[in-house]
């Protein structure tokens, strides 16, 4: 009989019994304590480590060890992509060294390594995904390799078994988290406060995939914001992104695609550019119905060490699915209602508008006179105003403010008391217009913003009229006695630009019987129909010559409805303002 033969008979009855010892291990920390004690009885060993390696990656995950150092790190991913014993751990072979020259893993980049002097090799279906060290053989003897062969092929059967068996025990408890997830997402769904759902919903997901921290970002117009943040910044989130610098939740908002990414340092589809955050683990889902995508949920790390897996995708992909429908209905109520209080606003704002209009037209001896306001929006830009003075004549003033809407609404609001506080001065219009100006250019008015406005003065005993003008419409003049139209030239920058603008006072206008001025805004000559004509000032003209002998008033309804019936279904892109005086 050979020396291995009999070395062979030698060990074949406790090959049993080691081998009835390793696969009679229900679960892999079960296995872990008997291979501790197999190595040591039968390896002479009494370190050893068993990992694992990432597929595609490049590094290990300790599984078990009770070597000094690595120990501290069960079930964490270390680097392994460089250096001897990543070398001979990834050829598949077993190696075996008796001097000092054993193969080092660099593990924690300290220039510490971590040494084994022997490696066997897990192999399942003709695939290393593993390996056992032995750290601390003293020395390999033939029957000491026959058990290190031994135990390390009988480790890595038991170590699948053990794996398949308690992969199958967490799929049945994976369905139990699932349906809880499911039960707990469907009664969050109730209400329609968004912060509240926004809240249970990051509660359930977390709780469902033990994720550590997570966010739910919200497009909001054509941006990504944080509505929700649980730990997760939304700087971290955003620099997480492809090579092409796209950040990860904004392709999957985009495209309504989610996508897992189990280990983000060893990932070369993805990168972190992020160097006081650790990323190890993401999930990204998106939240989308039927009309269209909603935003996104984050999930980063577990709190159990561990990659997220594909269960942990489908199950949020679940909980996102149930929630993006209750999502929608809560961000429209929110919308809803937003819209309900800005239309409550704009009522109390359009009706400090309109209480700022006069009421009446005022009544002044020989003149007729009369104003008509009509906003594009329930606020607007435009303005008129009668004012009468001390000194028995009557003011009248037109006003344009740049844009419309309740941004010029209440700019004209100032522009108007500041004017009505100057008037009180006995200044004469040029001082008026400038003290006016200098007041909106420095004070009042935004870089950009900018109001247009005619001040005219009637002296009713003599039914002159003079003017200054500021960057508005000239007024039309309407003479009687030759059915004449004239527009005077003067005209002056628009207030708000030039704080040491001048504004002349214009020629003075005489008026006779039945001659007519009408101050108006540029929005009646930019009305247009459904053609996209302007209604223009020759029709404006025309209308007003056509109604000439009617009353003020009556002059102002006959040119809306000559507006109405050319403009037809199209709205008013522009506040609209007509004010005649008529010469009795």
């Amino acid at each position: 009989m050979t020396t291995t033969d009999a070395t062979i008979t030698d060990i074949l009855g406790p090959v049993q019994a080691c081998l009835l010892r390793l696969y009679g291990a229900l679960t892999t920390a079960r296995l872990f304590e008997v291979l501790v004690e197999t190595c040591r009885d039968f390896a002479a060993s009494e370190h050893v480590s068993l990992l694992t390696f990432q597929r595609h990656g490049r590094r290990a995950r300790v599984r078990f060890s009770n070597h000094p150092r690595l120990c501290l790190f069960t079930d964490h991913l270390l680097p392994f992509d460089a250096g001897p014993l990543s070398a001979a751990l990834r050829s598949g072979a077993a190696l075996d060294v008796t001097d000092d020259d054993a193969p080092a893993w660099d593990a924690f980049g300290d220039g510490r390594p971590v040494c084994a002097r022997s490696i066997r090799p897990l192999v399942f279906d003709n695939e290393v995904y593993g390996a056992l060290l032995f750290h601390d053989v003293v020395e390999v003897t033939d029957q000491a390799r026959l058990w290190l062969d031994l135990i390390g092929e009988a480790a890595g059967l038991a170590l699948m078994k053990c794996e398949i068996d308690e992969e199958r025990a967490r799929q049945v408890v994976d369905n139990r988290v699932r349906l809880a997830a499911i039960t707990r997402m469907g009664r969050a769904l109730n209400g329609l406060d968004l912060e509240v759902l926004l809240q249970r919903m990051m509660d359930v997901a977390l709780s469902a995939v033990n994720g550590q921290v997570g966010s739910i970002v919200l497009a909001r117009g054509d941006r990504l914001e944080t509505a929700v943040e649980w730990g997760l910044d939304h700087a971290v989130a955003e620099s997480l992104m492809y090579a092409s610098g796209v950040p990860v939740m904004q392709e999957v908002y985009d495209t309504k695609l989610p996508i897992l990414i189990a280990d983000a340092q060893a990932s070369s589809k993805v990168q972190a550019n992020r160097d006081d955050v650790s990323v190890e683990s993401y999930v990204c889902i998106p939240l989308h119905t039927e009309r269209g995508a909603l935003g996104v949920l984050n999930v980063v790390n577990s709190t159990s060490g561990r990659a997220f897996g594909d269960r942990d995708m489908d199950l949020l992909l679940t909980i996102c699915n149930l929630a993006s429908a209750a999502l929608e209905n809560a961000l429209l109520h929110e919308e809803a209602v937003a819209k309900e209080r800005m239309d409550t606003q704009l009522d109390i704002a359009s009706g400090i508008q309109k209480s700022l209009l006069p009421e009446v037209a005022p009544s002044v001896p020989g003149l007729d006179i009369a104003g008509w306001n009509h906003p594009c929006e329930m606020v607007g830009g435009d303005y008129f105003d009668f004012v009468q003075l001390d000194d028995g004549r009557t003011a009248v003033v037109v006003g344009d403010v740049s844009g419309h809407g309740i941004g010029p609404a209440f700019l004209m609001s100032s522009a108007r008391a500041a004017l009505r506080s100057l008037i009180t001065c006995e200044i004469g219009p040029e001082q008026i217009m400038e003290h006016l100006n200098r007041l909106l250019t420095n004070q009042v008015l935004p870089v950009g913003t900018f109001i247009t406005m005619i001040f005219a003065v009637l002296e009713p005993d003599s039914r002159e009229l003079v003017f200054t003008n500021a960057g508005h419409p000239p007024p039309i003049v309407f003479s009687a006695a030759n059915l004449s139209i004239r527009e005077p030239e003067e005209r002056g920058m628009v207030l708000g630009v030039d704080a040491d603008m001048a504004y002349p006072e214009s020629n003075p206008i005489q008026l006779a019987a039945g001659d007519l001025v009408a101050f108006y805004t540029d929005g009646i000559l930019d009305a247009t129909n459904e053609d996209g004509e302007w209604f223009g000032k020759e029709r404006l003209t025309k209308a007003i010559m056509a109604n000439r002998e009617l009353p003020a008033r009556n002059m102002i309804d006959a040119v809306r409805a000559e507006m109405s019936v050319f403009c037809g279904k199209k709205p008013p892109p522009d506040d609209l303002t007509l004010v005649l005086v008529k010469a009795l």
